[in-house]
């Protein structure tokens, strides 16, 4: 007796694999052995010094997945994780046993996992992104009792930031175009010190952003704008302290004289707003931004 619908069992199965393999665009694995030596020698004028060195092997990688939906859109996941051995982050090593740097501990470990898709519309004139992430940065030392001897400590601390972005772009017409981008991160530090335990991480805005629009002219003009802004963001892990946020315009234009010689004019922060724009040194120092800045510069093609 004929058993049709085991034959067309295996067709339909065979007809998905074939499919399944057509819209799996790409598929990567990405991995990283790394060789990691380093020497520290501290010369204090004579003084009693301490040398301290490492050597270790370390293996980090990725891998990601990107999967055609339709002609106008796709969706990929991917996930890795970096390692931070001691020393690498301001390449100086530490004698102290409680310090990052020093050479018996162990390294951090950084694991970050992310899904997002991407579509195009009407010929490509309209384009939407978007992507929702988690990343998670393991061993962290936590000082238990600075005051023993040797300090007793543990790497059970945690930070961990889970975000989203969007990105739209589009030409509105022939001579106007718009792109826009939005970026939210929800960040937390996990801690054992009660004081900074669910706290935000340290100079991590929770939003983000820019937009920006062009318009070309008949006569060989182009004109452009947009603004860029970020929210306030804690400068200490207790958040006590913190800098505003801002928000700053941009414009340029640009004219071609020829086929082969153009202009650009580009001023910065517009509004000359004063803003901060990065801290560092334990907030000890910072940077601050740009003032209204202008340039012109020509380009020659042949």
């Amino acid at each position: 007796m004929p058993a049709p619908s085991i034959t067309r069992v295996g067709i339909v199965a065979k007809q998905g694999l074939v499919a399944a393999a057509e819209q799996l665009e790409q598929l990567g694995v990405w991995l990283a052995r790394r060789k990691i030596e380093a020497v520290y020698e501290r010369d204090t004028a004579g003084l009693t010094t301490t040398d301290v060195e490492t050597d270790d092997t370390l293996l980090s990688g990725k891998v990601g997945a990107l999967y055609k939906l339709t002609d106008q859109g796709n969706v990929y996941l991917a996930w890795g994780n970096t390692k931070t051995p001691p020393g690498t982050a301001n390449f100086t090593l530490s004698a102290q046993p409680n310090n990052q740097n020093n050479p018996n501990v162990d390294p951090q470990i950084s694991t970050n996992v992310e899904v997002g898709s991407k579509w195009a519309f009407y010929g490509s004139r309209l384009s939407l992104t978007g992507a929702a992430f988690r990343t998670k940065n393991e061993n962290v030392i936590f000082t238990v009792d600075a005051t023993a001897v040797p300090p007793i400590y543990n790497q059970d601390d945690a930070q961990r930031v889970t975000g989203a972005s969007l990105g739209v772009a589009g030409r509105i017409t022939r001579q106007f175009d718009v792109t826009a981008n939005l970026a939210y991160l929800d960040s937390e530090n996990l801690s054992q010190n009660p004081v900074n335990a669910g706290k935000r991480l340290t100079l991590t805005p929770a939003f983000s952003g820019s937009v920006w629009a062009t318009y070309t002219t008949p006569i060989r003009l182009a004109i452009g704008g947009g603004l860029r802004f970020t929210d306030a963001v804690y400068v200490n892990a207790s958040n006590t302290i913190k800098t505003p946020g801002y928000q700053i315009v941009d414009a340029m234009a640009t004219y071609a004289l020829t086929n082969q010689v153009s202009l650009r004019l580009n001023v910065y922060n517009v509004t000359n707003e004063t803003y901060i724009r990065n801290i560092n040194n334990n907030a000890g120092r910072y940077n601050p931004g740009h003032p209204r800045t202008a340039t012109l510069t020509a380009s020659f093609g042949f």
